[in-house]
């Protein structure tokens, strides 16, 4: 273990807050805030978002990360008198960094991870050239710190590109407040996983992950509560918010998303190109998954409450979508996927679409070799958008769906 400096910055820390005086700011909510950037703003740090939930928890209600805007938040802010010590403390911390443990393994070999000091040593393990090793939660955790993206993806796939093959097993627990920043090309828990590599029944609650060049970071980031690009991701729950101004794949999820089962997105999604309440880009199969988040697409590309975008081949079965979708400038809007390239079965929008300029028209029927294709509202949104090729139309398909979303244009 890396003991660090805990005893000194432990004793340190608690004097100097014994005597710091402390007032209270009102705070009006705006549109598009979040307990973690305002604890960022006044209290220098974005995990003590709980300070100010509970001082509000009466007016916020049980969801922390559901503010309405309108709504005054009192916020305990430390005066300026002791700033020069304040700012020793938080150097210290940075050279001391957090501590890791190696968590005890069980007779099949995973490693059996219950505090937040074993979830790092996991991750860098991992990032040693580790990747095929496995993991089980035992324990819900309380991290509330910044995350670094296990593994890392690279659009070239060149040596430094580091996939988890393994198997990550959340046993149902809980991680709490991640906050992902990363300049990396994958942005996640991880950033990317291979095709046989799986994520399971892990829930991570008070995720503020961030991506895109307005924050410095990687303007080709695939951005995704659980993964950046790839892998097997079944029975997960993602709840927070994910903005990005990157000019791929944003998903509440998976940024780009092989096979994904049996998942709720429940984040805010505020993105500029081709974003998707589970993934961005679907490459493979999305199925039993629902978005109740809200999504508001800054610019352009294709752009659904499940799917951004469908490669040739790829499928949405039995998914609903109960978040807003929202465009300011995009064309490509619709309930369940922008754009279609394979089969949409058995699923329906509940969420209302707002959408910009002619990227949305009436129902519209297509018909090639005797095969009726039809196009409803909300569930493809773009008639023109229809994946063919050379006019040949290749396997798409919607059937069975339903939209029962409000659809408007600004």
């Amino acid at each position: 273990m890396r003991k660090g400096f805990t005893i000194f910055l432990t004793i340190t820390y608690s004097m100097i807050f014994a005597v710091m005086p402390v007032c209270a700011k009102e705070y009006t909510v705006e549109k598009g805030d979040c307990l973690w950037k305002l604890a960022e703003d006044y209290l220098e740090a974005g995990y003590r978002w709980e300070e100010i939930y509970e001082a509000n928890r009466e007016l916020i209600g049980e969801n922390p990360s559901y503010l309405l805007p309108g709504q005054v938040l009192f916020i305990d802010i430390e005066e300026e008198t002791l700033a020069v010590e304040e700012e020793e403390i938080i150097l210290q911390v940075e050279e001391a960094g957090r501590q890791t443990q190696e968590p005890m393994k069980d007779a099949e070999g995973y490693y059996l991870i219950g505090m937040p000091e074993e979830l790092l040593w996991f991750a860098q393990w991992v990032e040693k050239g580790n990747t095929d090793a496995c993991a089980r939660l035992t324990k819900d955790i309380e991290y509330n710190d910044k995350w670094d993206p296990i593994g890392n993806f690279t659009d070239s796939g060149s040596s430094a590109q580091q996939a988890y093959a393994g198997i990550f097993d959340g046993q149902g627990h809980t991680i709490f407040g991640l906050c992902i920043e990363s300049g990396k090309t994958g942005i996640g828990f991880f950033s990317m996983i291979t095709e046989e590599g799986c994520v399971r029944d892990l829930n991570l609650d008070s995720l503020y992950a961030l991506g895109g060049k307005a924050h410095h970071f990687n303007e080709y980031a695939r951005v995704g509560g659980i993964s950046g690009v790839g892998g097997i991701i079944l029975n997960c729950t993602v709840s927070g918010r994910i903005e990005s101004e990157s000019n791929y794949f944003t998903g509440g999820i998976c940024g780009k998303g092989y096979y994904i089962e049996n998942c709720v997105n429940n984040c805010e999604i505020i993105s500029h190109s081709d974003v998707g309440g589970i993934t961005g880009c679907l490459e493979g199969e999305v199925k039993f998954c629902t978005n109740n988040g809200r999504i508001e697409v800054k610019k352009g590309g294709f752009n659904g409450g499940i799917a951004g975008r469908m490669k040739y081949g790829s499928q949405i079965t039995d998914c609903t979508n109960n978040g807003e979708v929202k465009s300011t400038e995009s064309d490509f809007i619709a309930g369940i996927c922008g754009a279609n390239g394979g089969l949409i079965k058995n699923c329906c929008n509940y969420g209302a679409i707002t959408y910009y300029s002619e990227g949305y028209s009436d129902q519209y029927s297509l018909n090639y070799s005797n095969e009726k294709v039809l196009v409803e509202k909300g569930i493809c949104g773009i008639s023109g958008k229809i994946t063919y090729e050379n006019s040949v139309l290749r396997n798409t398909k919607i059937k069975d769906c339903k939209n029962y979303g409000t659809i408007t244009k600004q």
